[in-house]
């Protein structure tokens, strides 16, 4: 198993998929420092005071005082960033693909499995590489964005157990990755082909919460079923340290879920698939 995680690090490594996904991710996170650089906010929004508006000298008047804003420091984008964590998802799906899918799209499963690799091992070996890179990329995320806030804005204030907390909703926010990244390789061993593997990937982050939001409308009871969609548990786990502890159970239990049922449909599946 060492021997394939090795071989497709040199693959990977070797590519642009890797290289062009972190890029991107630098790029959103750089544009997203300067922008909200330039603009007060609070409470990771833009402040907007509203006053009178005088139709005789097109001005307004009776302008309250605008909220006292957030400094776009270290301490603020590490709260903001853990709150919008589930950008990671889109990124999650091009490393996935680098690392299960060129066995597929190039034919060379077939000559991996006819020299007796056994099965679980060639799936288990993409689960866990994809997974640790996942792992990695969501970290970096983090932390470049922290990075540069403190860079242009300086430390912030870390106290009140602000830290601990972080540190928390982290280790949460890295189950959730698995949940993800097993949903992501299970498409991937089911399907052999990218653009299905594509194509179902991105429906699993937006169509559970539309039918459930639809069903809401007809059913407003139905809106619970979204404690146990994929996506939602971000919502919940960037706040770990506030959740009830019935919802915390009930957050890792969806997680839990999400990581088991695919890697054994997944290595069931592919055990029994026929290689062309």
């Amino acid at each position: 198993m060492m021997n394939i995680i090795r071989a497709d690090l040199y693959r990977i490594f070797r590519g642009k998929a890797i290289y062009i996904t972190f890029a991107v991710m630098l790029a959103i996170i750089i544009l997203s420092v300067f922008i909200f650089h330039s603009m007060p906010t609070t409470e990771f929004g833009v402040v907007v005071t509203v006053g009178e508006f005088d139709p005789d000298t097109l001005e307004f008047i009776n302008e309250p005082e605008p909220a006292t804003p957030d400094v776009m420091d270290g301490a603020f984008v590490a709260r903001m960033t853990i709150s919008n964590m589930e950008n990671m998802a889109f990124f999650f799906l091009p490393i996935i693909v680098a690392v299960a899918m060129a066995m597929f799209s190039t034919g060379a499963v077939k000559n991996e499995l006819s020299t007796g690799l056994d099965r679980t091992k060639l799936y288990f070996s993409k689960f866990t590489l994809s997974a640790v890179l996942c792992l990695i990329f969501m970290l970096l995320y983090f932390l470049l964005f922290v990075i540069f806030a403190t860079i242009i804005n300086g430390l912030g204030y870390w106290g009140d157990g602000l830290l601990p907390s972080l540190l928390k909703s982290l280790g949460s926010l890295m189950v959730l990755t698995l949940a993800f990244n097993s949903v992501g390789i299970f498409l991937c061993f089911a399907t052999r082909r990218t653009a299905a593997v594509n194509g179902l990937y991105i429906a699993l982050l937006f169509v559970p919460m539309m039918i459930v939001s639809l069903l809401a409308l007809a059913f407003p009871g139905a809106i619970n079923f979204l404690n146990y969609e994929l996506m939602h548990q971000f919502d919940f786990l960037s706040q770990v340290t506030d959740l009830p502890t019935a919802q915390l159970i009930r957050s890792f239990a969806t997680c839990l879920g999400f990581i088991l049922v695919p890697m054994l449909a997944g290595v069931g599946l592919f055990r029994r698939a026929e290689i062309k």
